[in-house]
């Protein structure tokens, strides 16, 4: 069974979302009182879902990224 029933959605730009002590900016579509965090901010911010206490945490690794100059 599909739900074919269409809802009007604001796009709200360069939102700064934060959890814990990581942040991002990111869109994001605006409906009701209700968040809906897609997985590229999750994966900007290094957080992960843990199924067993259904939160989402921050990773425990430290966040890092690996830069090559170009000459």
């Amino acid at each position: 069974m599909t739900n074919d029933s269409k809802r009007l959605a604001v796009l709200v730009d360069a939102e700064n979302i934060t959890s814990g002590n990581r942040s991002c900016f990111t869109g994001a579509f605006v409906l009701g009182d209700g968040v809906l965090l897609g997985a590229i901010p999750m994966e900007n911010m290094d957080l992960v879902v843990n199924p067993r206490l259904e939160r989402v945490t921050v990773s425990p690794n430290i966040p890092s990224v690996l830069v090559k100059a170009v000459l």
